[in-house]
């Protein structure tokens, strides 16, 4: 029994990434009237607090030292450091409670992956909760509905998540999976629907018309064929696909981004670079950049209540900003610990754990692309419990009860 409540939760941990946008309904000063109303927010966050529950409980049931245990660890200790340090604690600790919940959700992976039906089970939530939430993107683009939500974004797909940028990373992330199944399963309904919800998110991730993340797209894209050396069939219809969605945003790009965002970027990145040097060791805490910015900003930059005031639109100078050198160093760690225990792994397997694995790395490749210019406050959900997803594919293939 507790066994089952744990592997419905993993499940529902992957599924439930692309509602965490909505809990910016709590948020003192929103930038749009939220369409999802506060009652069905407060239950999203319910289910979200008894899935964490559950990994928690999987975790510690099957004690296990994954090749990340303690890099995590560190990276934990970091952000609720920085947090506790910080210009808003309880802001700060809520998201560290989070990415506790994220880290125990990779443990469990780990340790449940191998179980009967567990990894069809994660894979099934993942493929359709992305599914749905490309639909809504796309849907919601065509009707212009919310129209404030659609002003504001210039027409831009967002869905559920705070930003065209947020939605983007997430799709990103989701292709290397929902891809990854399609090769795999090809030939099968499973394979089949993954191939849907392939061609669905590609459609969606267009229409977030962010330049920087079809440019992430393709260094995903080559970081897969030079791994693998797939058929040129399979490299042809990439090239193709990546083709007409870099085209869409060429011809389209002036419609839908407000000219003023050319250089924004370079004024978040030097605002974010002032917090560091005055908060170099443990930083202002997570999500407190906005605190600062009025005073950390150029005098000719744009005010405070502009979106550049949110974060330094760079997640790397966003983690040394709000955790310090301790958190930034921990952070690098973490992601050199993951492409080396990937490594070892890949390069001990072959076929289908081969072909899984390193699609779902693709994925994460472009994620990390992705947030060289953005900060994305849904990375570590993604990086977290994906990279799990990444390691368990190659250790043990798509359905490891047929192996």
């Amino acid at each position: 029994m507790i066994d089952r409540f744990v592997v419905v939760s993993l499940s529902a941990m992957y599924a439930i990434i692309p509602i965490y946008g909505t809990y910016a309904v709590f948020a003192p000063h929103p930038p749009t009237s939220p369409f999802v109303p506060r009652p069905l927010v407060l239950i999203f966050a319910a289910v979200m607090l008894a899935a964490m529950i559950g990994v928690t409980i999987g975790a510690v049931r099957r004690r296990s030292r994954p090749a990340l245990y303690v890099v995590l660890l560190v990276n934990l200790i970091a952000v609720y450091t920085g947090a506790a340090l910080g210009f808003d604690p309880a802001v700060g600790l809520g998201l560290a409670t989070g990415c506790a919940g994220f880290i125990a959700t990779h443990y469990a992976v780990i340790a449940y992956y191998r179980d009967r039906d567990v990894a069809r089970s994660i894979y099934l939530a993942l493929l359709i909760s992305g599914f749905v939430a490309a639909v809504i993107a796309i849907v919601f683009l065509a009707l212009k509905w919310p129209a404030d939500l659609y002003a504001y974004n210039h027409g831009r797909a967002v869905a559920t998540f705070l930003n065209p940028n947020e939605l983007a990373a997430y799709l990103l992330t989701y292709l290397g999976v929902s891809c990854g199944v399609a090769i795999v399963r090809r030939g099968t309904r499973t394979g089949t629907f993954a191939s849907i919800c392939s061609a669905t998110a590609a459609l969606a991730l267009t229409l977030t018309f962010s330049r920087w993340a079809i440019a992430a797209a393709l260094c995903g894209l080559v970081a897969y064929a030079l791994v693998l050396r797939p058929r040129r069939g399979v490299i042809a219809g990439a090239l193709v696909a990546f083709a007409l969605a870099a085209g869409v945003n060429l011809a389209l790009w002036t419609r839908h981004h407000d000219p003023q965002d050319t250089g924004i970027r370079g004024v978040a990145w030097q605002a974010g670079i002032a917090t560091f040097l005055h908060f170099p060791l443990t930083g202002i805490g997570p999500l407190a950049f906005e605190r600062l910015y009025p005073v950390m900003r150029a005098p000719d930059a744009p005010g405070p209540n502009t979106p550049v005031a949110y974060d330094p639109h760079d997640l790397p100078l966003s983690i040394a900003a709000e955790t310090g050198a301790f958190g930034f160093v921990a952070f690098l760690f973490l992601v050199g610990s993951l492409g080396s225990a990937f490594r070892r792994a890949l390069g001990q397997v072959t076929g289908e754990r081969r072909t899984l694995g390193m699609a779902i790395m693709a994925g994460i490749i472009a994620l990390l692309v992705h947030s060289l210019i953005n900060s994305v406050s849904v990375f570590f959900a993604l990086y977290i419990q994906f990279s799990a997803l990444a390691l368990a594919a190659t250790y043990w293939g798509f359905d490891p009860d047929a192996a």
